[in-house]
């Protein structure tokens, strides 16, 4: 397999796994669950992950980036 796309599966996994994480947290908070300072922590962390893994596909299409 061409190393590219290995790169883009590891990326999508990744994508995938915060996704998750950042859905399980958004419906405690839903629900009406403070979330305890690790999970608020958590929850950026994922956020700032996505907004990386979005950056670094771009970059691999040749395409710029924008903020």
């Amino acid at each position: 397999m061409n190393e590219r796309y290995m790169r883009e599966d590891e990326l999508f996994l990744s994508a995938r796994q915060i996704e998750s994480e950042a859905r399980r947290l958004n419906e405690a908070v839903k629900e009406g669950r403070f979330l305890s300072m690790p999970e608020c922590i958590t929850l950026q962390k994922a956020a700032l992950e996505i907004q990386e893994l979005f950056v670094n596909i771009r970059l691999q299409q040749g395409q710029p980036h924008v903020q």
